[in-house]
């Protein structure tokens, strides 16, 4: 049986179109009648309400396609009308037919639920069928979007749940693995010869790596899951930045970089939380490490109600034209070390930062009169210093 409006002329299978017209004025209700019945592309199996509440007790008997709809009754006037069917019978078509023409209204009673709007004294039988047939296509096509939306969220949270189980057993083993590679490490079980060591240690490091790998993983499944949340509390971010420096300065020496920060000696407190804070710092210094030729800065700036931290390196730089991109989850770059990436770091970095209400942004790093050119990048993170 083909649907109302399918051909795009108006016409309609055997089965009648199941109308309630919702009017009050006996006049209006014999035109309406009359112009249904000389439509000659549709057959109509019409019932009648008088009131909001007439139409929802007969909305529950009966199946019904479209409701014909005036605004103005005895228990209800305006677009409260729309509002109340539509919350009555969710999967049926609404077209308001109404004395009043106004262009906001209209627009507003679609917003509300209608799926089109017509002037009583403008319509004809051919205007007024058609309208019927193309309001209960919208409607069909709107149940379908909704529908697949729902079926959509539902396979998110079902992947949610997946990646959270998943990664909390992954990451259980991969913990006794690194407390067995730091026994091993640390000579407790005896000492190791010089290649015993180097196994052990790279087994360590694919093995935390993994860990981060996992944990970033929980994290951005948290985040789009609505479940991720930071601890806020007092600290001292100086003193958080000065000890991860001095941390990463040996990574950054083992690759012919220096690290430094770039601060005055004065304490900055700000409420954060201090672990993801770090969080968000290390992965920044640490892809700046990855990048450079020579040299990383840290610099720390209080800024009125907030503080800002820039992150520069003097390597290759960020282009324009993915400044943006880099934040997306999953996305690399065309240069390599980007592509050795997971692509989840700086997303990951944006969501805690916006938990923090603040901002993350790339962009170049100032041009130094030492500079033969402009090149390398600075990612400046901002954020209240009380969230």
């Amino acid at each position: 049986m083909d649907s109302p409006g399918d051909d795009g002329e108006g016409r309609v299978g055997v089965a009648p179109v199941r109308v309630l017209v919702v009017e009050d004025k006996e006049r209006d209700v014999a035109q309406v009648v009359g112009m249904l019945n000389a439509y000659g592309s549709a057959r109509f199996d019409v019932r009648f309400a008088t009131t909001v509440g007439g139409a929802s007790a007969e909305l529950a008997k009966l199946d019904t396609d479209v409701v014909l709809l005036d605004l103005s009754l005895p228990d209800c006037s305006g677009l409260e009308t729309v509002q109340r069917v539509a919350v009555a019978a969710p999967g049926v078509a609404i077209v308001v037919l109404t004395g009043l023409a106004d262009l906001e209204r209209a627009m507003e009673a679609l917003r509300r639920g209608a799926q089109d709007y017509l002037i009583k004294n403008r319509a004809d039988s051919d205007l007024l069928g058609r309208a019927i047939c193309y309001a209960i296509e919208r409607k069909r096509v709107e149940q379908e979007r909704n529908e697949a939306l729902e079926r959509l969220r539902m396979a998110s949270r079902q992947k949610d749940e997946f990646l959270s189980t998943v990664s909390h057993d992954l990451r259980s083993p991969c913990t006794n693995i690194c407390v067995a590679t730091d026994i091993l490490l640390t000579g407790v079980a005896g000492e190791l010869s010089e290649d015993q060591r180097k196994v052990v240690e790279q087994i360590d490091r694919n093995v935390r790596r993994q860990v981060r790998l996992i944990s970033d993983l929980l994290d951005l499944s948290r985040m789009e899951s609505g479940t991720f949340s930071v601890l806020m509390g007092t600290f001292d971010l100086r003193r958080c930045l000065r000890q991860l420096v001095d941390e990463l300065a040996h990574v950054a020496g083992s690759r012919g970089v220096t690290l430094h920060l770039n601060c005055a000696e004065d304490s900055v407190p700000v409420v954060g939380d201090e672990d993801r804070l770090v969080q968000v710092f290390t992965n920044l210094m640490e892809n700046a490490i990855r990048f450079a030729e020579k040299e990383v800065s840290c610099t720390l700036q209080p800024s009125g109600a907030s503080v800002v931290v820039h992150v520069d390196d003097d390597g290759p730089g960020v282009p324009a034209e993915i400044r943006e991109r880099v934040f997306e989850r999953f996305f690399k770059g065309e240069n390599q070390a980007y592509r050795a990436g997971t692509g989840l770091g700086l997303t990951i970095v944006r969501g805690i930062v916006s938990h923090h209400g603040g901002t993350v942004g790339a962009g170049d790093r100032p041009w130094e009169s030492g500079d033969s050119a402009p090149h390398g990048a600075r990612f400046s993170v901002e954020i209240p210093i009380r969230s």
